[in-house]
């Protein structure tokens, strides 16, 4: 993704490259996808096969994510840990 720099800007270049995708873009929400997909996928959770928006875990924790909103199920001390990751 690329951006039109400032006037004020004296780099050469006439675009620059984003690093981080910024709220309200268009790739915005792509990218907040991938970042909860690592991030559950690190705590051991799976990707259900008929819902890309819901995970599940071993211990039997459900993560459903729905834009920037998520609803968990599953035992409190499990879930509280998760929010703290």
């Amino acid at each position: 993704m690329f951006l039109r720099q400032p006037e004020s800007w004296t780099v050469e270049e006439d675009f620059c490259q984003l690093i981080k995708s910024l709220y309200g873009l268009c790739q915005a929400s792509r990218i907040w996808y991938e970042v909860l997909d690592t991030a559950l996928k690190e705590l051991g959770f799976k990707r259900l096969i008929v819902d890309r928006a819901a995970w599940t875990s071993p211990t039997g924790v459900y993560v459903v994510a729905h834009i920037d909103d998520m609803v968990t199920a599953g035992s409190r001390t499990e879930i509280d840990s998760i929010k703290q990751y």
